[in-house]
């Protein structure tokens, strides 16, 4: 073991501040042969503790050694800080007793470093809690090790360590977890407390999930972290050199070149053998979901999504940085792009507008002062040149969609009228844009057919859109806007039938961009007379640069 600490004052002084040189200086694990070594942290543990917050969840590939660290950071509180109160709760009786052992094995005095044991004075009370009341006449320090559910945790209790683990698997997950972090005092609060979360996914829809994605949404406390396979030094088989790389194996090289060596490659061949088929899912979703290449990952390769999931993670791999990030400024038609790669910004330019390019725009309105988003397309090349995505109101949003549309040439506009979509429509018809998209609509009674402004979102019209997006991606269309990918893997088919963006993601950017590839069906790129005969639509387009590159 390294040095550590020696007085009483160091030692509860770092118990606060940096439990990790308590641990590596006199705690003790058990390897993979069951002999007992010294505890260094491994690359992930130290990732994720120099990074970790008040209020944690993360997100792990199996077999890290997430649970085992955490649980050293409260065998420390509860020695060495007095009047504590630590939590540590699993989704199983198993599981708990894993948990338990773990700290039994820190606390027994035959692997208790001299240097701690007097700083223990251990009993348990009648719901089972450890305590520790070696700091007489201060207050007892208490570590309680259980399943979800077999207690509980409300306004009368005062938690300050907190460790949830497993979450995805808990019945009752958001009651449970409600109890436990409604008892922790604020992180804003100036007394040292954590709560930290850590489990591997097990599908969409749960608590877990959901709380996940308000992490990284930036609409919870908690600071997500998503554990990397490829980080972790164990995962690794010694070989010869792969000379034949599959399409996986080449979208991680892409993702990852530095990390996704031969060595890292051969243990993931080796896991996904092992692995078997379950509910549906075949060994290689097996293995993304236990060792996700992303987050998204994890939670992808399970439930019902409707656009290709292997597509997507071909996409995820390959997406690319915007050029520029900012917004436009001045009144129509004369208006500038102001540089600002704040997250704030609302429009990701991937290519900048070409003298003679043909584009179109589709707007999704969100409701109530709620999101809303517009793609821009190259009709000639199919691909998404530019996105703006920002909370506005609908008639604010009819301003900004005009700006798009005179800086790529004055394109069509096509914006979707259901709820508050028709004050975005309006508001450009009462600004006099030029070139706004007309739907053809049945008058019932006369039996005439006229041209009305703006696209209608129907059932019939959804599953045609989502349904030709469907078609565009099997036929090789890439995207490479990581929001719109992102959407598009939790974007599911629900048990009654409806498509939509599964519990707590958007669907914003999914429908503005299946939108705008459906109007470039109906509205193709029209080639100067000049020029040769290109293909009409991206479907064609797709499959015409295909053969040129066989021929």
């Amino acid at each position: 073991m390294v040095e550590g600490p020696q007085t009483p004052a160091d030692l509860m002084r770092l118990a606060v501040e940096d439990p990790k040189q308590i641990i590596e200086a006199f705690f003790w694990v058990a390897d993979k042969n069951g002999d007992r070594v010294p505890f260094i942290f491994n690359d992930l543990q130290n990732e994720f503790y120099y990074g970790r917050s008040k209020r944690d969840d993360i997100l792990k590939a199996g077999q890290i050694g997430f649970s085992t660290m955490i649980l050293a950071i409260l065998t420390v509180k509860f020695l060495l800080v007095p009047g504590s109160w630590s939590v540590s709760l699993s989704y199983e009786s198993e599981a708990t007793a894993r948990l338990f052992n773990k700290v039994d094995f820190w606390l027994n005095p035959k692997n208790l470093h001299p240097v701690l044991r007097t700083f223990l004075k251990l009993s348990t009370n009648r719901l089972g809690a450890k305590i520790n009341s070696a700091y007489d006449p201060q207050p007892d320090s208490m570590f309680y090790i259980g399943t979800a559910g077999a207690a509980t945790f409300g306004r009368g209790d005062r938690i300050h360590y907190a460790h949830l683990s497993e979450t995805s698997r808990w019945k009752d997950a958001g009651r449970i977890a409600t109890g436990i972090i409604r008892a922790v005092p604020l992180p804003e609060l100036d007394i040292d407390t954590w709560i930290v979360g850590e489990t591997t996914a097990n599908g969409v829809g749960n608590y877990h999930y959901d709380e996940y994605v308000r992490a990284v949404n930036g609409k919870s406390k908690f600071k997500p972290y998503f554990g990397l396979w490829l980080k972790h030094a164990e995962y690794e088989l010694p070989g010869d050199p792969i000379t034949d790389y599959d399409e996986e194996e080449i979208n991680i090289k892409r993702m990852y070149p530095n990390l996704a060596t031969d060595a890292k490659l051969r243990w993931r061949r080796s896991m996904v053998a092992s692995l078997k088929s379950e509910d549906g899912r075949s060994p290689e979703d097996m293995f993304k979901q236990e060792f996700p290449n992303t987050w998204q990952e994890a939670f992808l390769f399970s439930g019902s999504p409707v656009f290709n999931t292997k597509s997507l993670s071909g996409m995820l791999a390959q997406k690319k940085e915007p050029l520029r990030i900012g917004e436009l400024v001045g009144l129509t038609p004369t208006i500038t792009f102001v540089d600002n790669p704040s997250k704030m910004a609302p429009i990701k330019i991937f290519e900048e507008p070409k003298k003679d390019g043909q584009y179109l725009i589709f707007g999704d309105v969100g409701e109530n002062h709620d999101r809303c988003v517009a793609t821009v397309l190259d009709k000639q090349t199919a691909n998404v040149v530019a996105k703006y995505k920002q909370v506005i109101n609908a008639r604010t949003f009819g301003k900004e969609i005009q700006k798009l549309g005179y800086y790529y040439n004055k394109c069509m506009i096509a914006v979707e009228i259901n709820n508050m979509g028709q004050s975005t429509m309006d508001q450009c018809i009462e600004d006099n844009y030029p070139h706004i998209y007309f739907r053809q609509r049945l008058d019932k009674v006369s039996k005439k057919t006229t041209d009305v402004p703006g696209w209608r979102t129907t059932t019939q019209s959804k599953a045609q859109m989502i349904g030709h997006m469907q078609k565009l991606i099997q036929e090789g269309l890439m995207l490479y806007d990581e929001d719109i990918i992102t959407e598009m893997m939790t974007f599911i088919r629900t048990k009654n039938g409806s498509m939509e963006a599964e519990k707590g993601a958007y669907d914003d950017c999914v429908i503005s961009v299946c939108g705008a590839y459906f109007i470039l069906k109906q509205y193709p790129y029209a080639p100067p007379a000049s020029q040769s005969s290109r293909a009409s639509n991206p479907g064609q387009r797709l499959r015409q640069m295909r053969g040129a590159k066989r021929r």
